[in-house]
């Protein structure tokens, strides 16, 4: 911020002689300083607060690495949290340093060795970071574990490489990977589970004068004229260890580069064979699947029951009601014959026509109160109720049902009018001549002579061939 100061020696402003002087303020407003150094990378960060990273890194024993050590998740580097003051960082080892074994750059943070190892140990230093101005600091670990290299050799990681120059190609060109032929082949060799020693490894080629190693990478000596395909060996050296690898790369020269079996090269530089393409497609594939097979259970769980009633099978049909077996159509009636029946003679007589209800019964009498012949039903049609016996006219129809052997015939099903509601059902033998006229004789005077108990004998007397209803 700028501020304009003025100076007056008289109080009014137009007062003659007046003297004026004029000053400039500039005012600089600097952040507070309220966050200590960050070590790179934060666990977490939320532009207000980092988890600090620790780092780690294998060395061999009895040996002295002359280069930095190689950390894991990177090299020693830490920031400071006010990004706005951002002070120049100052490093320093506070402890855990036995025998003065590394020291660290003050400037960079870088951590080299400052003698070998002699056994397997570990180090646990304290590395300290402060601003420049020592206003604030802030410190972290840094694990470094001396192991034996016995057992890991130096190794390539492949025992055979191909690559590919185009006919023609001039001196100083990079040999190109033949899988890959966008890229360059790199060859390398390495100890696993030792990163500090890869950076000591040194490469050469042992049988041909026609290419040279620039650390990885593979270039020509000389123009390719001709096509053809070279077998060379490379050989590999580590400087600390003394280890010695040897792998072999083959060479093809051709007029055009051979066809690429991966996809091209994308933007930031990244490339995918067929093989990536493959598998991705092959993941992709197995969860359409399994999607698929989600989306049908989901749908069987809710229409199952759809399914059920549509593609089921049908039923077959429940009785609705009682149904009489004896009233069976035509074709599927089965009469099993009777033996020793004698044939019927002639035709079955035909139902006398119904007689009128009497006009002397003033008042219904049910048919069971008539006393039922107690001699058996002569064969023959079914007869019609007399006037006298009944309130109203009965009629009969014959059914299908035969009588019992040696009687002939069919059984008839007898139906009244206007019977009470009091009479349910009733079952009467049919009545002969003799039985009418007597029963209408005694009906005028010995009605409420009747034995009781002979009453009801007729009512429910012995199974007859004919039934009233």
């Amino acid at each position: 911020m700028t501020f304009r100061l003025l100076a007056r020696d008289t109080r009014e402003e137009n007062v003659i002689p007046s003297h004026t002087a004029t000053a400039t303020v500039v005012l600089n407003v600097l952040p507070a300083d309220l966050r200590t150094p960050w070590f790179l990378p934060c666990s977490f960060t939320d532009d207000y607060f980092c988890i600090q990273a620790q780092y780690h890194t294998v060395i061999p024993t009895g040996h002295k690495l002359p280069s930095p050590l190689i950390l894991s998740p990177g090299p020693i580097y830490a920031v400071d949290g006010d990004q706005a003051i951002n002070q120049p960082i100052v490093y320093s080892i506070m402890m855990g340093n036995t025998d003065d074994t590394f020291i660290i750059n003050k400037d960079d943070g870088n951590l080299t060795m400052a003698k070998s190892i002699p056994s397997p140990m570990t180090f646990t230093l304290v590395v300290r970071a402060e601003q420049a101005d020592m206003a604030r600091y802030s410190v972290t670990q840094a694990v470094v574990e001396a192991r034996d290299v016995t057992g890991n050799p130096l190794q390539f990681s492949q025992s055979l490489y191909f690559g590919t120059v185009v006919l023609g190609s001039e001196a100083g060109t990079a040999v190109k990977d033949k899988t890959f032929p966008s890229e360059i082949l790199r060859i390398q060799a390495q100890y696993l589970g030792f990163p500090d020693l890869n950076s000591a490894v040194t490469y050469q080629v042992t049988n041909s004068s026609e290419f040279i190693m620039n650390k990885d990478i593979l270039l020509t000596t000389v123009p390719m004229e001709t096509e053809r395909t070279i077998r060379i060996e490379v050989e590999a050296n580590n400087t600390v260890t003394k280890d010695i690898a040897t792998t072999i790369v083959e060479i093809q020269v051709s007029e055009r580069e051979p066809p690429s079996t991966g996809v091209g090269e994308l933007g930031d530089g990244q490339r995918f064979s067929t093989v990536d393409m493959a598998v991705l497609g092959g993941v992709l594939g197995a969860l359409l699947l399994l999607a698929l097979i989600f989306l049908i259970i989901l749908i069987h769980k809710h229409y199952r029951h759809r399914f059920t009633c549509c593609s089921g099978k049908a039923k077959e049909p429940q009785p609705s009601g009682y149904d009489n077996l004896t009233f069976l159509p035509d074709n599927k009636a089965k009469w099993s014959p009777t033996s020793n029946r004698k044939p019927e003679p002639g035709p079955e007589p035909v139902q006398p026509p119904l007689r009128p209800p009497s006009p002397m019964s003033s008042s219904p009498t049910p048919p069971s109160s008539m006393p039922p012949s107690p001699q058996p039903k002569a064969s023959g049609s079914p007869k019609t109720v007399q006037a006298g016996d009944s309130p109203s006219a009965v009629r009969s129809i014959l059914t299908k049902e035969r009588r019992p052997e040696g009687e002939g015939g069919y059984k008839a099903v007898w139906f009244g009018k206007d019977i009470g509601a009091e009479a349910d059902v009733v079952v009467l033998n049919e009545p002969t001549a003799d039985v009418d006229s007597a029963s209408a004789s005694g009906s005028e005077g010995s009605d409420d002579d009747d034995d009781p108990d002979q009453k009801k004998s007729l009512r429910l007397g012995a199974v007859a061939d004919n039934t009233y209803v």
